[in-house]
């Protein structure tokens, strides 16, 4: 059994104005009253820090923080002394844009993932230049698998579906709505529990007196968790409070398998209005590429008639360009050095000049495996299988992370924290991670990776680990320790990058493939990072 106990916070708004510092402090006592209860975890509703702040300290767009910044660091500080997950909405500046965003915290602090609102309000989007979110990601607790949409999401059913395809169990609702009407609220929330096998939980704003929309009061409480039958297991009413419930995460649901049965050929036509149509077709063409499906066994013979559909789902819409991957979306940034032949080095590549027997003009090669970018297998340390040609290709493809590397020559040590700050909020399992030096220092004062980074790194499950001229240790001992930490968990080398400046953003496709020699830890690579325009 996975017993969760989940909570969720009725937020008390005063009938007169309030200031972002009196909210925070309210949130904080609710994430007290929450840990009290034996929470696992607790939602907060959206915006919670400027709800109720009159004038321009309470638009988003004069709010908006970064993440990590003063609010998530508290929020994380109280996740971390109550050993609780914790859910929390704000508003997100991110290289300039604004974001009305939900970051996930773990038990021990650390952020887990985030995910922004995909369908702002036209006042968001208009009026306080909130930007739209292009990602539904699914955040791995220690417990399972949950996700998020926020507020208006609610009235856009393909987001939760996309959430339920990528195996989240339960799936959190911030929100300040109060209507249409608030049977109108609860009908669509019991509706996306059941039509998807989820368990959906809101965390919405509260009045004392309580909610009497006739007489002005229009805040309606109603924290609540509905299970995956659609009944209401959890809810605080029109009064201020946190609702928790117990649930069993093991527990079978035999609607699940409903995910699986759609025929998309019929609903084709109907489908060329939906809201953000591309975007959605892209989420549904990855999921039926990667096969995620969070069906047990039970329920495996819907899913095999369904993915035999699946793979031209929502392709060529009414003659529309398809929703598919496209070169010319993208910029191609070359991340590979260029190698000078016949150089003075420890590492130089010999090139004799010949000729075949027409006398067309040939090289003989000589040359160093770990020459110019180069990716190294876990054979390198260890001395055996598995070499380069005995992973599969796709081991040198991967969702790219940027980790901007900026430190003082007084202190290069590069560490778990600092790498954490720098990616871990969109750091992902199966991921390359890619540390470009942005420092300005002296050679021996180049930032180095200490133990305690090639540890976070293990944690956090990547699957390629590249660089361009940071250093591995202060010394050849502990760069020989670096390597062994990550190889024995399978992680591949990228040394030697280049051009990491060209990269503008902190996500991106990036490929490194090997030539095909067999039997040999390393050999050089064409380094490329696929970045959209």
């Amino acid at each position: 059994m996975r017993k969760v106990r989940i909570g969720t916070v009725s937020f008390l708004v005063d009938d007169s104005p309030t200031d972002v510092d009196a909210n925070v402090r309210r949130a904080i006592g609710y994430l007290d009253e929450a840990a009290a209860l034996g929470c696992d975890i607790v939602c907060l509703p959206e915006h919670f820090n400027v709800f109720n702040v009159p004038g321009p300290a309470g638009e988003q767009r004069n709010a908006a923080e970064p993440v990590p910044g003063p609010l998530s660091d508290l929020i994380a500080a109280q996740a971390a002394k109550h050993k609780m997950n914790v859910v929390a909405n704000f508003p997100v500046i991110d290289q300039g844009a604004i974001y009305n965003q939900t970051t996930f915290y773990t038990r021990n602090g650390h952020i887990a993932g985030f995910y922004r609102k995909l369908q702002p309000t036209a006042p968001e989007h208009c009026c306080n230049g909130v930007s739209l979110g292009d990602q539904i990601p699914v955040i791995e607790t220690d417990f399972g698998k949950v996700g998020c949409i926020i507020c208006f999401d609610l009235y856009f059913p393909e987001i939760v579906r996309i959430l339920a395809m990528k195996g989240a169990e339960i799936i959190f609702w911030p929100t300040m709505a109060h209507g249409p009407s608030e049977f109108n609220l609860e009908t669509q929330l019991r509706a996306r529990a059941m039509d998807y096998s989820v368990y959906m939980v809101e965390a919405n704003y509260s009045v004392s007196p309580p909610y009497a929309p006739y007489a002005g009061r229009c805040r309606p409480g109603r924290a609540r968790i509905v299970d995956f039958d659609g009944h209401i297991i959890a809810d605080t009413g029109h009064r201020p409070g946190i609702a928790f419930a117990d649930v069993d995460l093991d527990e079978i649901r035999l609607g699940k398998s409903i995910i699986g049965k759609h025929d998309p050929d019929l609903m084709r036509a109907d489908l060329e209005d939906l809201v953000r149509l591309d975007f959605y077709a892209a989420e549904f063409i990855e999921l039926s590429r990667n096969r995620k499906r969070p069906y047990s066994s039970e329920f495996s013979q819907p899913l095999e008639a369904c993915r035999k559909n699946h793979a031209n789902e929502y392709q060529n819409l009414s003659g529309k360009e398809s929703a598919e991957f496209r070169l010319q979306d993208y910029r191609i940034v070359d991340l590979s050095l260029e190698i000078i032949p016949n150089a003075d080095g420890d590492r130089p590549m010999f090139l004799v000049p010949g000729r075949l027997s027409d006398n067309a003009l040939k090289y003989d090669v000589r040359t160093h495996t770990h020459v110019g970018t180069h990716v190294e297998s876990p054979g390198h340390f260890f001395e055996k299988p598995p070499w380069i040609t005995d992973l599969p290709v796709d081991s040198y493809v991967a969702r790219g992370v940027l980790a901007p590397i900026v430190l003082k020559s007084s202190d290069p040590a590069i560490t778990g924290t600092y790498l954490e700050s720098a990616c871990g909020d969109i750091l992902s399992k199966g991921d390359a991670l890619i540390c470009r030096n942005d420092s300005r220092s002296e050679p021996d004062c180049t930032p180095y990776f200490t133990r305690d980074a090639a540890m976070w790194i293990k944690s956090r499950g990547v699957s390629m680990f590249g660089f361009d001229n940071l250093r591995l240790g202060l010394n050849d001992q502990e760069g020989r320790e670096f390597h062994r930490l990550l190889m024995e968990d399978g992680v591949v080398f990228v040394e030697f990058l280049a051009n990491l400046h060209e990269i503008h953003k902190r996500e991106f496709i990036f490929f490194a493939l090997p030539i095909r020699i067999r039997n040999v830890d390393s050999t050089w690579v064409r380094a490329i990072a696929l970045e959209k325009k």
